[in-house]
């Protein structure tokens, strides 16, 4: 299944590949060797250069860092207790520990900015972060230095009805603009699961999708200017509050999913949508993934544009009205299918018709009812819970919608053939732009340092087969330290090398976010 062999791994990163003396034999290239170790010893360069810049950070007196994080900093907005720094790390769900001299919580730019100017003066690293419902280590600390916090920046900025904007800090909580909006006749479109727990700013540097992203597009399509303090503390903005902005380069897209690499958000100005007058909505119960693609067809075939197209388990504890217990049946998975608008009813009816032409057992639930079908996903309690410590590994990879059953189809073989060896399985995917969220798990056993190898092989799996069919390694979630290694397959060497520079013009000294993939 995969097509990145053992040589093309070796000669594109450096690492790993055993290459055995058919495929040397088939290459028959010297400058093939050479090329693979000049990668190897380029990674080694690294890892040395890594070290040293490590070992000067741990020569610097750390009291004397948080010395003067203090003279700029008020009262309340640093923390230096060990104890204290170490649970704050350990509230992030997947960054992990490591040494940070302070955490830092200023509740103003102008206290961002100062906390940059220091760093940048010392050349000590700033890890940024807000509510740490991040996946995949995006702000783990890779060497010593400060976390920066921006769940103080919590003030709505401005609101203007008229041009339908609306001006929010980094900390604002992204369900919280909703609530500031409600009376007003205006929405803020994308809605990740983590909406109730998560902040604005950690959507910006994910470009966070959701739920509704099929129709209104993942953060970055509600986006009109950010403010951003860059690495040397000075404070720019990308845009301008409007919707039509040709001026200059697209700053703010740049800086939209860059995971806290080249600036810290502090600031943006979102665009509003009227709010729909109906939404309206169907669930399909469905016995097998197997099902699934002639039900994703069927909808497509239907000339609406659903708002929400989401496949995710029947709710493991029933969470829904008793009246639906018929229609669920003993079905495994189900479809939830949203229309909204003028005409949300018929169309949904449309949707059903279709769903129904396929075998399907349909409903129509209303609002409330849906978000009772959707209780657990969206509190964080997706996966059914254990008695036992688990490991987990998820791929959160996109494919073209067109391939997306076929992608199901092999993420449940994985799921079947490694059932045996104790691997669990949990499956969420926003179907309807292809981003599929599957999640592997594995009793964690106490001499264990690190995820067994079948999960890391079934995780390597997909992502590779993901590249295959012409998706993504990540649809939502970004790169951080997970998937840092499968970038160049994707972006290739050119297109890393070009990231790469725009990373050393913004942020020459690197201290912003280190050891990651840029």
């Amino acid at each position: 299944m995969c097509s990145v062999t053992a040589w093309e791994t070796a000669r594109r990163t450096g690492k790993g590949g055993r290459l055995d003396s058919d495929q040397i034999d088939s290459i028959g290239h010297r400058a093939f060797i050479m090329d693979v170790l000049g990668n190897i010893m380029t990674n080694i360069q690294e890892q040395v250069i890594q070290a040293a810049e490590t070992a000067d950070l741990l020569a610097l007196d750390s009291k004397r860092v948080v010395e003067l994080l203090a003279e700029i900093l008020p009262e309340g907005q640093l923390v230096v207790d060990p104890a204290q720094i170490d649970a704050i790390q350990r509230r992030s769900r997947q960054d992990g520990v490591g040494e940070i001299y302070a955490v830092a919580l200023p509740d103003s730019v102008e206290g961002v900015s100062a906390v940059l100017r220091l760093a940048s003066s010392l050349g000590v690293p700033v890890y940024t972060r807000g509510e740490g419902s991040g996946i995949g280590g995006l702000s783990a600390p890779s060497q010593p230095g400060i976390l920066l916090l921006t769940t103080n920046l919590k003030r709505i900025v401005d609101f203007d009805a008229v041009s339908r904007t609306i001006t929010v800090q980094a900390g604002v909580v992204t369900a919280d603009i909703n609530r500031y909006l409600e009376g007003s006749g205006l929405f803020y479109a994308p809605d990740p699961a983590s909406a109730g727990f998560s902040s604005i700013g950690g959507n910006i540097a994910t470009n966070a999708g959701g739920f509704h992203c099929v129709k209104y597009g993942t953060t970055r399509q509600s986006l009109l200017s950010l403010k951003v303090v860059l690495a040397d503390g000075s404070v720019i903005d990308t845009g301008r509050g409007v919707a039509k902005n040709v001026a200059g380069l697209d700053l703010t897209s740049l800086f939209t999913g860059s995971e806290g690499l080249l600036g810290v958000v502090v600031e943006a100005t979102l665009k509003l949508l009227p709010k729909p007058i109906s939404t309206s909505a169907a669930i399909a119960f469905l016995d097998d993934l197997s099902e699934v693609g002639e039900a994703v067809d069927a909808v497509q075939g239907v000339a609406v544009q659903v708002s929400t197209f989401d496949l995710m388990g029947v709710p493991y504890i029933q969470t829904y009205p008793d009246a639906y217990i018929p229609a669920v049946g003993d079905a495994q998975w189900m479809l939830v299918v949203e229309t909204d608008g003028l005409a949300s009813a018929q169309e949904r009816d449309l949707v059903c018709e279709a769903l129904r032409g396929t075998g399907a057992s349909v409903i129509a639930p209303s609002e409330d009812e849906v978000a009772s079908f959707l209780e657990l996903r969206t509190s964080g309690r997706a996966i059914p819970p254990s008695d036992h410590p688990r490991w987990l590994v998820e791929v959160d990879a996109a494919v073209p919608l067109s391939v997306a059953a076929r992608y199901l189809r092999d993420i449940e073989s994985e799921a079947v053939n490694h059932q045996s060896q104790g691997v669990g399985f949990s499956l969420a995917a926003h179907i309807g732009d292809g981003n599929v969220h599957a999640v592997f798990l594995a009793r964690r056993r106490e001499e264990e340092s690190e995820p067994p190898a079948v999960l890391s092989e079934i995780r390597h799996r997909l992502l590779i087969r993901a590249l295959e069919l012409g998706g993504t390694i990540t649809g939502e979630h970004g790169i951080g330290l997970g998937l840092k290694d499968y970038l160049p397959l994707q972006l290739g060497a050119r297109n890393l090398e070009l990231q790469r520079a725009i990373k050393h013009a913004l942020d020459p000294q690197g201290i912003l976010n280190p050891g990651k993939w840029l």
